[in-house]
């Protein structure tokens, strides 16, 4: 995570570049902006700078006040997709749920 006050490009960009070439998700320590994929939320390559600093900053732009704890890099995980939202493009993945309690599995959803 990169603290509120460390949102500057150059320390986003350091940390996109972190993943590589890897495809990242950017979100804050609670939410994501998966309805605005294709703008602020999924960067195809963590070493394009270009993209890296548009996506963060029209996340960051779009959450304005509602920012929470600060911006959040991950690898974007590619599952079975069955499709794209029809409005953001966000792709449609076939989602699991598996809860544990006391390392055993309690229940699963499919």
């Amino acid at each position: 995570m990169i603290p509120l006050n460390e949102t500057s490009s150059t320390r986003i960009a350091e940390a996109a570049r972190s993943f590589g070439d890897k495809p990242l998700i950017v979100k804050d320590y609670v939410k994501s902006r998966k309805h605005d994929w294709n703008t602020a939320c999924f960067i195809s390559n963590g070493q394009n700078v270009d993209e890296v600093e548009r996506v963060c900053g029209r996340f960051i732009e779009l959450q304005d006040e509602n920012l929470v704890g600060g911006l959040v890099l991950r690898e974007f995980v590619s599952f079975k997709s069955i499709g794209a939202h029809s409005q953001s493009q966000m792709p449609l993945t076939k989602e699991y749920r598996l809860f544990f309690f006391d390392g055993e599995l309690l229940c699963r959803f499919e």
